[in-house]
C-alpha cells in the first residue's frame, strides 16, 4: 500500500480521504481515463479570498462524480458548484467565498490532497497557511505561505515494494495534481514550478508521490501603495500652498510719525 497525498492505493482500488468526492479508482479503472484536479486560491487587494477545486476527466467520470456531490449536498456546504465541457473533457469546478485567508484556514474546507477524514463525508483539509501584508509606506509587500502535512506511510512488508512501485506509476500515470495562487500584486518571489506575471499566479505542478511528503507552497508580491502616495503629495502641496502665501503676503506698513 501507498499513500498518495490523500489517495491509499491497495491492489487495484483507491479511496479518496473519505470520499471526498467519489471511490475514485472504481470509476477511473472502468473510463480508463486521467484525473486532473487543480486548487486554486485567488487573494483580493481587500484581503478576501476566493478558493476553487477543479476535477477535469471524460465525461462518464464526470456523472459519476456530479452524482456523489449531489449525494454529498456539497452546495449546502456554502460551495457553489458548476459544470464546463471542452472537447472531450468535463470540468467540475466547486468554489467558495472567504472573507479573509485566515478564515480560509479556519474553515472546514474540502481539500484533494488531504488523507484527513472529515464529519459527515469529505476531505477536511489540515494544511495551515499564513497571509501577511507589510507597509512600507510608498510599497506594500504581500507574502503567502502554506504547508501540507507529511503523510506517515505505514511500515511494508520488503515483498510489497515491488507492488508500491506499480502502485505509484499506475497513480502517477492516472493523476495529476496542481496548486495555484493568485496574488493581489506582481509577483517578485516565490518557489512555484511557474509563475504568470500577466495574472500573478504562481502554479505548483506536484506529482501524486511527492504530495504525501509534505509540501509547502511560498509566494511574495509587492504593490504600490497609491493612497499612502496620494496621501503624501496632497500634504505637500498644502505645504508649497502655505510657503507661497506666507511669502508672498504684503508686510504691513509701518506707521507714518
Amino acid at each position: 500500500m501507498i499513500y498518495l497525498g490523500g489517495v491509499n492505493v491497495k491492489s487495484n482500488s483507491f479511496y479518496f480521504g473519505k470520499r471526498l468526492l467519489v471511490t475514485l479508482a472504481v470509476i477511473g479503472l472502468c473510463c480508463c481515463g486521467c484525473i486532473e484536479m487543480s486548487l486554486k486560491t485567488k487573494i483580493e487587494a481587500n484581503g478576501k479570498c476566493h478558493e476553487s477545486i477543479q476535477i477535469s476527466t471524460n465525461a462518464m467520470f464526470a456523472e459519476g462524480i456530479k452524482s456523489e456531490l449531489k449525494n454529498k449536498d456539497i452546495a449546502k456546504q456554502g460551495y457553489n458548484v458548476e459544470t464546463k465541457s471542452e472537447g472531450d473533457k468535463v470540468h467540475i469546478i466547486f468554489s467558495k467565498d472567504y472573507p479573509s485567508v485566515d478564515d480560509m484556514y479556519k474553515a472546514k474546507r474540502l481539500d484533494p490532497v488531504s488523507n484527513v477524514e472529515g464529519e459527515g463525508g469529505g476531505s477536511e483539509s489540515k494544511a495551515k497557511g499564513e497571509y501577511k501584508v507589510k507597509d512600507y509606506f510608498f510599497i506594500k509587500e504581500m507574502s503567502f505561505k502554506e504547508v501540507t502535512p507529511k503523510v506517515e506511510k505505514p511500515a511494508g512488508k520488503p515483498e510489497d515494494k515491488s507492488n508500491d512501485e506499480t502502485n505509484k506509476k499506475f497513480a502517477q500515470s492516472l493523476f495529476s495534481f496542481k496548486r495555484v495562487v493568485q496574488m493581489p500584486g506582481p509577483i517578485i518571489s516565490s518557489n512555484a514550478t511557474s509563475v504568470d506575471k500577466a495574472t500573478n499566479t504562481a502554479t505548483w505542478q506536484i506529482p501524486f508521490d511527492k504530495i504525501q511528503d509534505g509540501c509547502t507552497f511560498e509566494v511574495a508580491s509587492q504593490v504600490i501603495n497609491i493612497p499612502a502616495i496620494a496621501g503624501t503629495g496632497v500634504v505637500l502641496l498644502i505645504v508649497i500652498i502655505a510657503v507661497i502665501v506666507m511669502l508672498t503676503r504684503k508686510k504691513p506698513e509701518a506707521p507714518k510719525e
